[in-house]
């Protein structure tokens, strides 16, 4: 079985977003945000705002919280382009395609793929913005003591 190349995206030329009513949130809980206030690991635990996207779509995935988002609600981050190189989440953007969608060949309209993916952060962000500003700890210690907490939960006891 073939394997993917580095230089494999199909997502290159698509718009990645986030909704415009997070899109203040994403930028302080990440370093890319320009130098605009505290960008310590501690206050920004996220490095790049395609890494606070890819959690957001994960947990929003794993709640079903599909929202879709029309052109004029959604901020434009970034362009695909960024993913280049990171196979492990451009598979991971094609199999949440995948289960949401329950076909396998969705994964030749990458275009689809990034919709579905949008859907997804949007739905996620909520939570995961409610998750990094709850608490008196620093957003670092909340998020990783409430996704500790959330993946205990969902994991199956033996």
């Amino acid at each position: 079985m073939a394997g993917l190349t580095r230089d494999y995206n199909p997502f290159a030329n698509l718009d990645l977003h986030i909704p415009v009513a997070y899109w203040e949130d994403v930028k302080q809980y990440t370093t890319t945000q320009g130098g605009a206030g505290d960008t310590s690991e501690q206050s920004s635990p996220f490095l790049r705002y395609v890494d606070l996207w890819a959690a957001a779509i994960a947990i929003g995935a794993e709640e079903g919280a599909y929202v879709s988002v029309s052109g004029a609600e959604q901020h434009r981050f970034h362009t695909g382009q960024v993913l280049q190189g990171d196979l492990v989440r451009i598979e991971f953007l094609q199999l949440v395609a995948i289960a949401h969608s329950k076909d396998p060949f969705v994964v030749t309209q990458p275009s689809k793929v990034i919709e579905i993916a949008d859907a997804y952060a949007a739905g996620g962000l909520p939570i995961l913005i409610e998750w990094l500003g709850g608490g008196v700890q620093t957003p670092m210690v909340s998020v990783t003591k409430k996704m500790i907490h959330y993946l205990a939960e969902k994991t199956p006891s033996q």
